[in-house]
C-alpha cells in the first residue's frame, strides 16, 4: 500500500530516527517492506522505485572495479 507523502513545514520540528527504530517500523507493517526510501541524517526520504535500466547501470561500473574474486 502506497504512503501519502507530505511537504514538511518549515520552522518546525523534525524527529529522526535511528536505523532500529526503521527495522522495528518494518516489522510491525508501519512501513512496507516494498517502500523505496532512503535513511538520510534521521529523516525518512522518499525514493522512485529503480528501473532494470538503473539497477544495470549501477552493476557494471562495480563489476569493472571491482577485482576477481
Amino acid at each position: 500500500m502506497p504512503s501519502v507523502i507530505t511537504r514538511a513545514a518549515e520552522g518546525l520540528n523534525r524527529r529522526s530516527f535511528t536505523l532500529d527504530e526503521i527495522l522495528r517500523m518494518q516489522e510491525s507493517g508501519i512501513i512496507s517492506e516494498d517502500e523505496n526510501f532512503e535513511l538520510v541524517e534521521g529523516e525518512i526520504i522518499p525514493m522512485q522505485a529503480r528501473s532494470r535500466t538503473q539497477k544495470l547501470n549501477c552493476a557494471l561500473p562495480t563489476r569493472r572495479i571491482s577485482p576477481p574474486g
